[in-house]
């Protein structure tokens, strides 16, 4: 839970230091109180006279810095005060221990790092996009779809989904990339820190338009093609013909096409089509 105590060190020297503060507080208000009631005196006395300027004004001088010595006091309290805080380590959030990396009666430093604490109900991924398809991105606009291979087997579904929820507005100069923030909620935590998986970010999502399996594409970049199945000039052997299409959105398997080119009723070649050549004559794995 969040600020419960998770180790305590050793504190007695701290201990001391705030007993010892606490007392050099109240002995610099006891000072401040007689100086006030020894000048409220002499005041009187200055006022007929009886004393001379010398002496009030050394008793005002020694007023004031009991004063200050009160004041620097109570920070010597509140530090000291502080200090022995510090001896008790309390968790800073909601969350389970992942690590612990210290021992009854170990030595630590301020530099160790002696616990990590894992909020396993929330999974928080960090991914890095180039920065030519980070525009495309927005923080929670769609959902972000997860596949887990460690949980395969484990009786687990393996798939999650989450969302954006940062997008850095600074490119890393160095490989041109872009840090951006998933979470999504792990229940039963079966996730866990260290864990490997694939993200899918929806960007955009066309309805009522045609799409064909990836690996139909072939050509590279800005001029794909496909190969299509058309009937011979002697209508028997169907043959292979090679045709121009302008991919849209895609997703793992599937990519959109926009040009028209084809249509539903195109039978697009999945297989072998790197090894055609316009004209070849085709096989069909099943009956038309």
């Amino acid at each position: 839970k969040k600020k419960q105590i998770m180790a305590k060190l050793d504190d007695r020297e701290l201990q001391l230091n705030n007993r010892q503060a606490y007392a050099a507080l109240r002995q610099a208000r006891v000072n401040v109180d007689n100086l006030k009631e020894t000048l409220g005196r002499n005041e009187e006395l200055y006022v007929d006279q009886l004393i001379s300027d010398q002496q009030i004004e050394q008793l005002r001088a020694q007023y004031q810095m009991a004063r200050a010595q009160v004041k620097s006091a109570r920070v010597a309290k509140d530090l000291a005060r502080l200090n022995l805080s510090y001896a008790t380590i309390k968790s800073p959030m909601e969350g389970t221990v992942a690590i612990r990396n210290c021992e009854l009666n170990q030595r630590v430093t301020t530099a160790d790092t002696i616990f990590e604490v894992a909020e396993l109900d929330k999974l928080r991924i960090r991914i890095f996009v180039t920065e030519e398809e980070v525009h495309r991105i927005d923080t929670g606009a769609r959902p972000v779809r997860m596949k887990f291979d460690a949980l395969k087997g484990t009786g687990e579904k393996g798939e999650f989904t989450g969302k954006v929820v940062f997008v850095s507005p600074v490119v890393n100069p160095a490989n041109g990339t872009v840090e951006v923030r998933i979470e999504a909620a792990n229940p039963g935590n079966v996730l866990t820190e260290g864990m490997f998986g694939r993200l899918t970010i929806e960007t955009d999502m066309h309805e009522n338009t045609l799409a064909i399996p990836k690996q139909a594409l072939v050509g590279e970049e800005g001029h794909y093609q496909v190969f299509v199945a058309k009937t011979s000039s002697a209508g028997d052997t169907p043959i292979a013909q090679k045709v121009d299409v302008v991919a849209g959105i895609a997703d793992a398997d599937y990519v959109e096409i926009l040009d028209g080119s084809i249509d539903t009723e195109t039978l697009v070649i999945i297989e072998g089509q790197n090894l055609l050549s316009e004209g070849d004559a085709i096989v069909f794995a099943s009956p038309m």
